[in-house]
């Protein structure tokens, strides 16, 4: 699982990119086989009332399936990182989950034998 990380107006260190890093790929360990890259984009938004937030976007790539994108925003980056790979995992598992019970169920047309 190749996991990158950009960012757009917010400075990041290299320890800061290596803990982002690390985290993505502990909260996303239980499904590294079925993820082949993971993309994370950290910017801060200006909400209606002028408060700038931080938000992240997460981008995951896995085979045989359309490339799921889920967004948050927070007060702290971290707070918006990690919020968006929870999301972003519970998603990948809900869709594993279904795309099995659809095959179970023969809804692809498969008969079984």
């Amino acid at each position: 699982m190749r996991i990158d990380i950009k960012s757009s107006g917010i400075e990041l260190t290299a320890t800061q990119q290596a803990q982002i890093n690390q985290h993505a790929a502990r909260v996303l360990a239980q499904l590294k086989h079925r993820i082949s890259k993971i993309s994370l984009m950290l910017c801060e938004e200006d909400d209606p009332k002028g408060i700038i937030g931080k938000c992240c976007t997460v981008t995951l790539c896995s085979q045989g399936m359309e490339n799921l994108v889920v967004s948050d925003t927070q007060a702290e980056l971290n707070a918006a990182i990690e919020r968006a790979l929870q999301r972003i995992n519970r998603t990948l598992l809900r869709r594993l989950r279904h795309d099995n019970h659809r095959v179970n169920n023969g809804e692809f047309g498969y008969e079984e034998h």
